[in-house]
């Protein structure tokens, strides 16, 4: 005859069965509806009907924040988080929220991304992410499965909203569990590699400078060569250094000047000052520090040889937002699990869990884009890479609500 537990080890036994179950269910958690998947179909057909708002002459989107177009795909997206099964309300930011209930008393998981643009932009950046998440809600609901975290599907506005009102739309560190973006690529890393779904190891950071090259103005036809104090020349060199400096140092930093001013700007004058940026961006920030003492120096050399000087203003900072490597390691497992390739990489580009990292664990996922094009009305990604991209963050999702963050 089988022997029968006492009340206190059966009591004891079963609270560790279920404190067990609660901490490491994800042990569990693989084997609810392996075969589940969103509906392919239904979420091309929600990114298409988005594009027609703002569409532009050559094909892309013109929904700049809070524009008549983005203000219509805002209440075509409400239409569908509602159809989804989602309590859909509007924060004083003009976030769009969509909520769904979970079992247990937790704080919510949070998922999306963005839908507006910047001027002739593509129809990728940002609805990919918006989409794919009402349709992960849509496909919980329609099968039933109510996840122990309550969901936020959650698509971000550009808009600053009420400044009397906005401390009731903000969140504290605590008061999310985890946030999951799906996004493409916007660059042609995947593509390249051949590997179906990025698992973003961070967002990187960001610093700029103003940088100003002082020379002398002069005649350009009176002055000999070897008497000049050319700002502008100086300013070329600099700008070679720059990229120079960015190729040989190993790393994945990446180094900019995207503008540059001379004055007075007269094809038969010397320029007398010059005025360019600089950006630097990498996932550490002490990189990007030492790029930029590194590219100092090469100012200060450069302005020794042509009789000019370098004087730099930093006036932007945005600090890097590493994702969190429990998530990583669900992307990536999950990602094998669906018999995708996977391929670890940083986001160069700034996302709206770069700002959500500063409060909760974060993990993003990207898809490929083809060519690397992006902000333009070239961008694209195939169809399948997108539905790809959607079941990843489907079982992704899954499997962060097993956990306790």
């Amino acid at each position: 005859m089988p022997r029968l537990l006492s009340r206190r080890v059966f009591a004891e036994t079963a609270v560790a069965a279920i404190g067990a179950f609660l901490v490491w269910p994800s042990l569990l958690r693989s084997d609810v509806a392996p075969q589940l998947r969103i509906r392919a179909d239904r979420i091309l057909r929600h990114l298409r009907g988005l594009s027609e708002f703002g569409r532009t002459a050559a094909g892309g989107a013109g929904r700049v924040a809070f524009s008549d177009a983005d203000k219509a795909a805002r209440e075509y997206v409400l239409g569908l988080m509602s159809v989804a099964g989602l309590e859909t309300t509007v924060d004083v930011a003009a976030n769009l929220v969509g909520r769904r209930a979970g079992s247990l008393d937790l704080p919510p998981l949070m998922f999306g991304s963005h839908i507006d643009s910047v001027p002739e932009g593509g129809n990728y950046d940002g609805p990919v992410g918006s989409v794919s998440a009402i349709e992960v809600a849509q496909t919980l609901a329609e099968e039933g499965i109510q996840t122990r975290h309550p969901l936020e599907v959650v698509i971000f506005s550009n808009e600053e909203g009420d400044p009397d009102r906005l401390a009731a739309a903000r969140r504290e560190p605590g008061d999310i569990a985890a946030y999951l973006e799906l996004h493409v690529e916007q660059g042609g890393i995947l593509e390249s590699r051949q590997a179906e779904i990025g698992v973003v190891e961070g967002i990187v950071g960001i610093k700029r400078w103003s940088v100003t090259v002082t020379g002398f103005a002069n005649h350009a036809g009176t002055t000999p060569m070897d008497q000049r104090r050319d700002a502008l020349v100086a300013a070329a060199e600099f700008i070679r250094a720059v990229s120079r400096t960015a190729r040989d140092v190993p790393g994945r930093h990446v180094a900019t000047v995207g503008r540059i001013q001379a004055e007075p700007g007269a094809p038969n004058v010397i320029s007398g000052e010059v005025t360019l940026s600089l950006e630097i961006r990498d996932l550490e920030m002490e990189r990007i520090d030492q790029l930029f003492t590194m590219m100092e120096e090469a100012g200060a050399r450069i302005g020794a040889e042509t009789g000019t000087t370098f004087a730099f203003d930093r006036f932007y900072v945005s600090r890097a937002a590493p994702t969190d490597e429990r998530i990583r390691s669900i992307i990536e497992r999950v990602t094998r699990e669906l018999s995708l390739s996977t391929l670890r990489m940083p986001s160069g580009a700034g996302h709206d869990a770069q700002s959500i990292a500063r409060l909760a664990p974060v993990g993003m996922i990207f898809v490929p884009s083809v060519r690397g094009i992006s902000h333009s009305p070239q961008e694209f990604s195939w169809p399948r890479d997108i539905v790809n991209g959607a079941n990843v963050l489907l079982h992704t999702l899954l499997n962060v609500d097993s956990r306790r963050w």
